[in-house]
């Protein structure tokens, strides 16, 4: 598989208008978090596909390149890990997903702030490997902190109560299994760029069919 400037590009004008139809169809103000995701996925890819034409530019600019990719890493590592359980805490009701989803954005919270902390004191650069960029930074990491963010940024999809979301959350979960089985130097990059073209779905769960009216019938003389 090939990544590329042009993927990026492509993947966002594709959760981009994804995204604008959502921001047009939420019925509840709770719900305008979650709509926005696919426009925002489509953003970060945006950002994803203007550092891949800077990384690859015959005379370098090393602080556009810095710039972008700290821009990519803020929804990747500060934005995303309390945003994902955020939106669907706004939009679920049921005692025991509100009190799961609570949890988790707390733990978003902290891991959002403990990885702005970490950017912080060590900046991340980004250079081409292959087909993909690799994000990277020299600050060690606390033990099992990858399974906390996939916590964060995972399960509450699959928490919530619409079956589409519950998609949208194996996925990207899938996603991540690929990434981190054949793309693990680049997994900052290429599980986002899945997440991006799996938040689409969240369109499918917003375009729910208009309510059928019943005809009256006709009174007979």
């Amino acid at each position: 598989m090939c990544f590329s400037a042009t993927a990026s590009f492509t993947v966002a004008v594709f959760a981009g208008a994804a995204g604008i139809a959502c921001l047009t169809q939420f019925n509840r103000k709770q719900e305008l978090l979650l709509a926005a995701f696919p426009l925002l996925f489509g953003a970060q890819q945006a950002i994803e596909g203007m550092l891949w034409l800077t990384l690859g530019a015959e005379t370098p600019d090393p602080a556009l390149q810095q710039w972008l990719s700290g821009l990519f890493i803020f929804f990747a590592e500060i934005f995303w890990p309390t945003a994902a359980p955020l939106a669907i805490l706004l939009t679920e009701t049921e005692r025991y997903r509100v009190w799961a989803l609570r949890t988790l954005t707390l733990m978003g919270l902290v891991t959002s702030i403990y990885l702005l902390t970490s950017i912080m004191q060590s900046p991340y650069s980004a250079t081409i490997l292959g087909h993909s960029i690799h994000y990277h930074n020299g600050f060690d990491y606390f033990p099992n902190g990858q399974f906390v963010y996939v916590l964060c940024t995972v399960m509450p999809f699959l928490l919530s109560s619409g079956r589409m979301i519950q998609l949208l959350g194996l996925t990207i979960f899938a996603g991540y299994g690929i990434t981190l089985q054949f793309y693990s130097e680049a997994l900052v990059s290429v599980w986002c760029f899945f997440a991006a073209i799996a938040s689409m779905l969240i369109y499918l769960h917003f375009a729910r069919p208009a309510p059928q009216h019943s005809q009256e019938p006709v009174p007979q003389k």
